[in-house]
């Protein structure tokens, strides 16, 4: 996966996979800290990136550990991941 400065992005794609992207979106609310991670998915007839509405929210110090932990990044993701909405991907 690419590397992730953390500390310097705020809004950012940290894995993409066929025509999924899934980006982070740090809040950076002092008292709680916490990452928004969303799914979006790319839709070739229109040629641009839709988010699906599908989000979940991790406290940011999940968020590191699970970064510096590259391999468990597909594992925090699965729940995020839909099928193709219509016949996106096909053709």
């Amino acid at each position: 996966s690419p590397p992730v400065n953390f500390q310097t992005h705020e809004d950012f794609e940290f894995y993409r996979v066929g025509n999924s992207s899934y980006r982070a979106t740090v809040n950076t609310i002092e008292l709680n800290p916490y990452v928004s991670i969303s799914h979006w998915w790319f839709n070739q007839a229109q040629a641009s990136w839709y988010p699906s509405r599908k989000q979940i929210f991790l406290p940011k110090q999940a968020w590191q550990g699970l970064i510096e932990q590259g391999d468990r990044i597909t594992q925090a993701i699965e729940p995020l991941v839909e099928p193709p909405q219509g016949n996106f991907g096909q053709g």
